[in-house]
């Protein structure tokens, strides 16, 4: 029954289909550690995020300490070390990013390639005579790299 009390019939259920996966899941079915090195990917860029965000507070630090409070550069250092640091491990972390999206990134297309290729050869001769030869090439370079 519904709110006004009026009984749809049956169990008063809707099947529904099952969605189909976004097209992005799609992709990573493909290969399950390209996934998991995206997540880590996403996660080194907050990382990234989270140590810029310590840099600026240390640098509002230091800057008020020299300038309000008249502390002299001696004084200031062990706060300038420490963004030195985060910068080196900031940016320890941007190269972690790039180099796992890319890793994903080429694991999944060449999967795809892969499959494309064996689905062809599934296919035979046959099939790929109807087709244009440029048109199958431009599929397997091009179109899977745009992804």
């Amino acid at each position: 029954m519904n709110a006004v009390g009026i009984s749809r019939g049956g169990s008063g259920e809707r099947s529904r289909a099952p969605k189909p996966p976004k097209p992005a899941n799609r992709l990573f079915e493909h290969d399950r550690r390209a996934r998991t090195r995206l997540y880590l990917a996403v996660a080194a860029g907050f990382g990234a995020g989270a140590l810029f965000i310590a840099q600026a507070v240390l640098l509002s630090g230091a800057v008020n300490r020299v300038f309000r409070l008249g502390q002299t550069l001696a004084d200031v250092l062990p706060l300038l070390g420490l963004m030195l640091a985060l910068l080196v491990l900031r940016a320890g972390l941007i190269w972690t990013q790039e180099a796992l999206a890319q890793r994903s990134a080429s694991r999944v297309k060449g999967s795809l390639r892969s499959q494309l290729l064996a689905r062809l050869y599934q296919l035979g001769p046959a099939y790929t005579q109807s087709e244009r030869s440029g048109e199958l090439v431009n599929t397997a370079v091009e179109g899977i790299e745009a992804l």
